[in-house]
């Protein structure tokens, strides 16, 4: 069985009105680490699959893709530490998620983007489309020693302290957002090392 499915930047959205059928995006960890003109974004992505067949799905993920948030530097999509091949254009990649009856699968989708100004945003939105919030949505956001947080857009449960900076908590349970992830910073130039 051959499904299309469309992973925003953030979150993903079914683009054939998929109710009915048996995947469904259950839950992510999302680790992203801000700079002074740049993020690493790390995704863990599960799809569980509660039909008694396997399910082959394409997913298509898109960027936020702007003057200041050009596409990024680089990509890469993974299944278990294990290389996923996919297809870039000028604003997503597309990859092949093959999910085993009544299992579930994890993919990895991390990339770099250089930013031009100090804000990052990523799409949490479509979630809507799948009509069944996440089981669960974690985030850290970790910024170094000269980067201060000047706004998240979704609560922080809790901040950690480290050598390197700082690491902002976001704990969803039944997640269903009604708005995208955005951060914004300020860099203290005097801190950088």
């Amino acid at each position: 069985m051959r499904i299309r499915f469309s992973l925003f930047a953030l979150l993903f959205s079914v683009s054939c009105g998929l109710v009915a059928q048996p995947v469904h995006f259950t839950r992510e960890y999302i680790r992203i680490i801000v700079d002074d003109s740049s993020c690493v974004f790390t995704g863990d992505y599960v799809f569980t699959n509660r039909a008694t067949k396997s399910v082959s799905v394409s997913i298509s993920y898109p960027f936020i893709v702007t003057r200041n948030q050009p596409f990024p530097d680089s990509v890469d999509v993974s299944n278990h530490g294990i290389p996923v091949l996919f297809q870039a254009n000028q604003a997503a990649v597309s990859f092949p998620v093959h999910i085993p009856a009544t299992d579930s699968v994890l993919y990895r989708v991390r990339f770099q983007q250089s930013l031009r100004s100090p804000r990052f945003e990523y799409i949490l939105t479509t979630t809507q489309h799948w009509k069944e919030p996440l089981q669960q949505s974690y985030f850290d956001v970790i910024v170094p020693n000269n980067v201060r947080i000047t706004d998240i857009s979704l609560p922080v449960q809790s901040t950690q302290k480290t050598t390197d900076g700082l690491v902002y908590h976001i704990r969803q349970t039944h997640f269903l957002p009604a708005v995208n992830l955005v951060i914004t910073w300020e860099v203290n130039h005097e801190k950088s090392s």
